[in-house]
């Protein structure tokens, strides 16, 4: 931007907080508030001329800046410290604000299925220029108020812009249908954030295995794994049925990666086998 051919033009910078659509097969996460704070940092190196937030609901595609149901206001919050940054302005919060209540936002996925990472912010966004500090500690419970998780007292400045960012398996709540939230702020307890929801784990195989108890025919059989120096393995099978066999295949994980049948039909000496869907 300091080299001779961009003197004199215009600069625009693009933030978004995400783009996440059930219907598409990718989306851009929110990942809390990170990733609008990420799109307005990086503005701020660049330091534009003007900035233009994108903004494109339709068929809830959750690119909205406007309060809403689920954002409440934050995203107003956290762009209204920008621009007062940007403006060099005195740090304040939103017209109305009770000062006494820390100006924190917490972040979390609405619904989880297991195997995800639970993903948990707390966002302090600076309201005032001294710097004075409060302490917050995140817990969550479960459907009957047991604590099932509790994380560290964190002390935060009220004039300083920062998150703190807990992730954690969601294997180890697998005994929760919800988790619920709550905050503890200034000798307070703040509750009322939504729970989190846990659902089984999705799977895109549908196959069953069906196996008749007379078709499993008694056999002897030897298998050895070696591994090699390239980090390969020699897998040596020998197997020894009662009745003859069309085929023998070697699963790991119930993907096959090796067959052998009486027409070689697997040989990769001498066929390449393609796999596909439509």
């Amino acid at each position: 931007m300091q080299e001779k051919q961009y003197k004199n033009k215009l600069w625009g910078t693009f933030p978004r907080t995400c783009y996440i659509n059930r219907f598409m097969g990718s989306a851009f996460g929110e990942f809390g508030t990170e990733g609008i704070r990420t799109y307005l940092d990086e503005s701020m190196l660049i330091n534009p001329d003007m900035m233009v937030l994108f903004e494109w609901n339709e068929a809830n595609e959750n690119t909205y800046f406007q309060p809403s149901v689920n954002n409440g206001r934050c995203l107003e919050r956290i762009l209204n410290y920008y621009l007062q940054k940007l403006r060099g302005e005195t740090f304040a919060g939103r017209p109305g604000d009770d000062p006494t209540v820390p100006n924190l936002i917490f972040s979390a996925r609405k619904k989880l299925c297991l195997g995800e990472t639970v993903h948990l912010e707390l966002l302090n966004v600076p309201d005032r220029n001294p710097g004075e500090t409060y302490h917050a500690q995140l817990i969550l419970r479960d459907e009957s108020g047991k604590t099932v998780a509790e994380f560290p007292e964190e002390t935060f400045l009220k004039n300083e812009m920062k998150a703190v960012t807990y992730r954690l398996p969601s294997e180890q709540f697998n005994k929760n249908q919800i988790l619920v939230p709550e905050i503890k702020a200034e000798n307070k307890i703040y509750q009322g954030f939504g729970g989190i929801e846990l659902h089984p784990t999705v799977c895109k195989e549908y196959k069953s295995v069906l196996t008749c108890l007379r078709e499993q025919v008694p056999a002897v059989s030897e298998f050895q794994v070696t591994k090699k120096t390239d980090h390969t393995y020699a897998v040596k099978v020998a197997v020894h049925s009662a009745t003859p066999l069309a085929g023998v295949e070697v699963l790991v994980d119930n993907e096959e990666v090796y067959a052998h049948d009486k027409t070689h039909e697997f040989d990769p000496e001498k066929y390449d086998v393609f796999r596909g869907m439509l």
